[in-house]
């Protein structure tokens, strides 16, 4: 015996589809409706940022909401957080706007743009997500570069474990005459002892260690480097040596032993062929809010001469003042440019960061030491790099 679907089924049929349809609708609109921006404010703070979403009133707040809500409430607290206070400050000729995003349960979403403050256009925008499991830092960055129709984007991931780093040691502690240096082999050592019994010296050690770490694991998600990289470098030019007034070199400087000839080449002014020809680097907007923070302004060197003094002026700041984190910022602004010019061949772009006639020992030493920090992070992804792809702006 056949189905039929006579005319009272067809209308409750209709009627289904239409209550559907209504529900669909109203749910869509629930962010306007039930939700405002101002309620993700769970802890009453007047600011709303990872303090908020990390909260189990604001997942459960939030958690049940269907994409289509969650896509609308976040398009109002974008709206919201760019014209917030809070989420804008100033550097030279660029507005920074950063902040965290919502409803990323179980991980952290931060989003950063780079504003032209003359303009009003976006140069850069970025998104940088980090989940943390047993231990593990996971990190994904992708960054959108605007110039005029063109879009160039690029995605960087790296996993670190930062017990792992700041437990790390290298055992080579010896000068040319043979004598004890202090390195960072006695991290593990000073920090099995209680707080309260160790020495002036010993919690100086380890404050600047802790403070190098920190300074590399934050200048390699800002600026997209494994920071297990950044460490190799380090490695390579000083050896994790003593304290930041021992970190000194014949011309280089600070831990990442920034030179003369390098800083000259970065500005375009370098007439050695050995060294790699940047042009315009330092004119890019993450080089300038660096750059901008310590006083200087690039944008305004557009002249060979004023290259040449602004190249003078940095390199100046690097010799006569102790500032680690800006030591190992700008290294690594400098170490992720030679990365995009290699495609991601570490070995290449440490040879060019070096740019002497040891590059070939030192880009080896820095592989070698890099493959050692990657067993800190089991079966790790370790620098997956896609290099940037252009395409037209919409």
């Amino acid at each position: 015996m056949g189905l039929t679907i006579g005319s009272s089924d067809n209308n409750s049929i209709n009627n289904f589809i239409a209550k559907a349809e209504e529900d669909i609708l109203k749910e869509a609109e629930k962010a306007n409706t039930i939700f405002s921006v101002e309620e993700m404010d769970v802890n009453g703070d007047g600011k709303i940022d990872n303090n908020d979403f990390k909260q189990w009133s604001f997942i459960r707040k939030f958690a049940n909401l269907s994409t289509a809500s969650i896509q609308k409430l976040e398009k109002m607290y974008i709206e919201y957080a760019f014209n917030h206070p809070n989420n804008r400050r100033d550097e030279g000729e660029l507005t920074i706007v950063e902040f965290d995003m919502p409803f990323a349960f179980g991980s952290s979403t931060k989003k950063q743009y780079f504003i032209d403050k003359q303009s009003g256009n976006i140069l850069v925008e970025k998104s940088v997500k980090t989940f943390e499991k047993d231990g593990i830092t996971s990190v994904e960055i992708n960054t959108k570069r605007y110039n005029q129709n063109k879009v160039k984007e690029h995605e960087v991931k790296f996993q670190y474990n930062k017990e792992a780093l700041e437990n790390y040691v290298f055992y080579d502690a010896k000068d040319e005459q043979g004598n004890d240096i202090t390195y960072f082999d006695s991290i593990p050592e000073i920090r099995a002892i209680p707080e309260e019994e160790r020495t002036e010296e010993q919690k100086k050690l380890l404050k600047e260690f802790d403070d190098m770490i920190k300074y590399t694991i934050q200048a390699g998600i800002d600026y997209g480097v494994d920071p297990k990289l950044i460490l190799s470098i380090i490695q390579q030019e000083v050896g994790f040596k003593g304290l930041s007034d021992k970190v000194v070199g014949v011309n280089g400087k600070g831990y990442m032993q920034l030179t003369s000839a390098p800083v000259n080449d970065y500005l375009g002014l370098a007439s050695d062929n050995r060294y790699h020809d940047i042009k315009e680097f330092m004119y890019g907007p993450e080089a300038e809010e660096l750059l901008a923070s310590r006083g200087f302004a690039p944008q305004e060197a557009q002249t060979q001469e004023a290259k040449r003094n602004l190249y003078k002026k940095i390199y100046n700041y690097l010799k006569e003042n102790k500032d680690p984190e800006f030591n190992i910022r700008l290294g690594t602004i400098v170490l992720r440019y030679y990365l995009d010019k290699a495609d991601g061949d570490v070995k290449q772009a440490a040879k060019w960061y070096n740019g002497s006639g040891l590059r070939e020992k030192y880009a080896l030493n820095v592989n070698n030491f890099n493959k050692l920090l990657e067993n800190t992070v089991p079966n790790d992804t370790i620098y997956n790099y896609r290099v940037y792809t252009q395409y037209p702006r919409q």
